[in-house]
C-alpha cells in the first residue's frame, strides 16, 4: 500500500485503487490465494506509470524550510480552518499539502505535531476539489492500513492535476549485474541480507569506514550507509 502511494501515486490511480481494494478484503485474498494476489499486484505496480510527487510533497510539508510559515499557520488554526486552507487554490500546492496533513490527524510516527483531525472532512474536501470517489475510498483504506501521512497526498495531487496535461517520460533502468546470483536490489536496508551486507561493508571497506568516522558514531554507520545505498538499488555495482 505504501509503495502504491509513494512510487506509483497518480501515475496510475487505478493500480493504487486496486492495491487498496485487495488490502481491504482478506476474505477475497484467501479465496484467490495470497501468493496469486501478491504476484499480480507486484506486476501491476512494476508495469504502472510512476509518479513520486506524493513522497516529494509530504517530505516538503514536513521539513522544507520554505514552508515553515505554513506549518506554523496550519498548526495554530482549528481543523475547520485547516480544511479551508486545503481548498484555497490561491495558495501554493505545497502549502495546501501542509494544511491537508495537519487537518487529517495522521501523525508522522513517532512525532506528535498535528493533533486530532477530521479525516472524513479532508477526504470530502479532496473529492469536492476533483479527486475521484474511488481514489478517496482507497485513501481511507490506506490510512487505516498504513497510518502514514504520505498516503494522503495522492488524493490532493489528483484533485490539483485534474484536467491538466501530464507528460510521461519513458525510462529504462540501466542493466545491473547479479551479485552471487542475486539482483542488487536485494542488498538494501529493507531486507535482512541487505542489512547484513551494508553493516559488513561499512566496517570492512577502509575508505568508507574512514569517512563514516567523521560523520557519525559507529553505532550509526549502518544506518548512514543504508541511506547511501538506497538510491543506487538496481544500478550496476561500482
Amino acid at each position: 500500500m505504501t509503495i502504491a502511494c509513494e512510487d506509483v501515486g497518480i501515475g496510475d490511480e487505478e493500480v493504487l485503487i486496486a492495491c487498496a481494494a485487495a488490502a481491504d478484503d482478506g476474505a477475497w485474498r484467501t479465496k484467490m490465494g495470497e501468493a496469486r494476489v501478491v504476484t499480480t499486484l507486484c506486476r501491476l505496480l512494476a508495469e504502472a506509470e510512476k509518479d513520486r510527487s506524493a513522497d516529494n510533497m509530504i517530505c516538503a510539508a514536513r521539513t522544507h524550510p520554505g514552508l515553515e510559515h505554513f506549518r506554523e499557520m496550519a498548526g495554530s488554526r482549528p481543523v475547520v480552518e485547516r480544511l479551508e486552507l486545503v481548498e484555497d487554490k490561491a495558495l501554493p500546492l505545497p502549502a495546501r499539502a501542509v494544511a491537508a496533513w495537519y487537518a487529517s490527524g495522521v501523525e508522522w510516527w513517532p512525532e506528535r505535531r498535528v493533533g486530532p483531525g477530521d479525516l472524513d472532512g479532508l477526504l470530502e474536501t479532496c473529492q469536492g476539489l476533483g479527486a475521484s470517489a474511488d481514489l478517496v475510498a482507497a485513501t481511507r483504506i490506506a490510512v487505516r492500513k498504513v497510518h502514514e501521512p504520505i498516503v494522503l497526498m495522492p488524493a490532493l495531487l489528483s484533485s490539483a492535476a485534474r484536467g491538466s496535461v501530464c507528460e510521461t517520460i519513458p525510462w529504462e533502468p540501466p542493466p545491473s549485474e547479479p551479485i552471487n546470483g542475486l539482483p542488487p536490489c536485494v542488498f538494501d536496508r529493507f531486507t535482512r541480507t541487505g542489512k547484513q551486507a551494508i553493516a559488513r561493508f561499512a566496517r570492512e571497506n577502509e575508505p568508507v569506514r574512514t569517512l563514516l568516522e567523521t560523520l557519525a558514531p559507529d553505532r550509526r554507520w549502518s544506518a548512514v550507509m543504508a541511506y547511501g545505498v538506497f538510491p543506487c538499488r538496481g544500478r550496476t555495482p561500482g
